[in-house]
């Protein structure tokens, strides 16, 4: 009875102590059996009480733990994957990258070797060694583009930006290249804004990726094309970064973004290892701005677009 007042009252229930005291005297007038049957009810509608109040909290319980041990498998998965992806790709670059740096040692080695056995012809010794000097080149491009392909994935890099004028960047971009264009009788159209356009960037890294586009223009199309490299801001703190040209078209299915995307279209359009407009990418991604491809620019059949936010 007295346990039963206690589950009363936890349940806020009102009941007057003579109520009680009332139920215990006639349960001390009854016989011992009937007693003891009185107190097994009591014992059991208390347990059924409990059981009633704390029924969807265990319920609860039990359903957070399912959820929470499903979204654990899942992130675990997750994790799983993308260290396997990480791999994966880690792979795909140092084979690649073997792959190209193998072709120029490959040359370096055989005219080394020739030069020093003194079975090249003596007529043939410069250009010989014009071949090695280019090869090595070649080889140490190869080399600089996965470093700072490397660099620009590696956990804790971070750039160092300040107040930059994107104006400056790209028209000094666009003079160290300038000669490059007139060597392939390319006509450059230049549309760049007299006063400050300014960003939070790193002038270094911005550089770097602008001229990368750059090159990629005047490299990897045929001479005579058209070409235009313009800057335009809008009322909203928006600049549009654009370089296009009236060159080969890119096919549709390929993402030229991504480092190696397949051995002949890395070398048909790229030229090389592919890393160069990777690179391009990640530091565009770096400055929280956008790059992409478009092709509805008049006169032009493809055009290369960075667009900042925070001009």
């Amino acid at each position: 009875i007295k346990i039963t007042g206690w589950i009363g009252r936890f349940f806020n229930l009102q009941v007057d102590n003579s109520v009680y005291n009332e139920a215990f005297n006639h349960i001390r007038e009854l016989e011992p059996e009937r007693a003891l049957l009185y107190m097994i009810m009591v014992v059991l509608i208390c347990l059924t009480m409990l059981i009633v109040w704390i029924f969807p909290y265990i319920f609860g319980g039990i359903l957070f733990a399912v959820s929470v041990s499903k979204r654990v498998k899942i992130l675990e998965k997750q994790r799983i994957d993308k260290e396997e992806e990480v791999t994966r790709q880690r792979n795909l670059l140092l084979s690649d990258v073997a792959h190209d740096i193998k072709t120029p040692i490959t040359t370096i080695a055989g005219f080394s070797q020739a030069l020093s056995e003194g079975r090249g012809e003596p007529e043939k010794e410069q250009e010989y060694l014009d071949a090695i000097k280019a090869k090595s080149m070649q080889t140490v491009d190869m080399v600089t583009l996965l470093f700072e392909y490397v660099k620009l994935d590696s956990e804790g890099y971070k750039l160092q930006k300040s107040t930059e004028d994107i104006c400056e960047i790209f028209r000094n971009s666009v003079a160290n290249l300038y000669t490059d264009f007139e060597e392939k009788d390319m006509e450059l159209d230049i549309d760049i804004p007299d006063e400050a356009v300014t960003i939070r960037a790193d002038k270094k890294e911005l550089k770097r990726a602008i001229t990368n586009l750059i090159t990629n223009t005047y490299k990897h199309n045929p001479s005579g094309i058209n070409v235009l490299v313009k800057l335009h801001q809008y009322a909203n703190n928006v600049s549009e970064l654009i370089i296009a040209d009236s060159g080969n078209p890119i096919p549709k299915d390929m993402n030229i973004f991504e480092p190696f995307v397949t051995e002949n279209e890395a070398r048909s359009i790229g030229g090389g290892t592919g890393l160069g407009l990777a690179i391009t990418k990640r530091i565009i991604d770096e400055h929280k701005a956008k790059i992409c491809i478009r092709e509805d620019i008049p006169q032009y059949t493809k055009a290369f677009v960075v667009t900042f936010y925070d001009a």
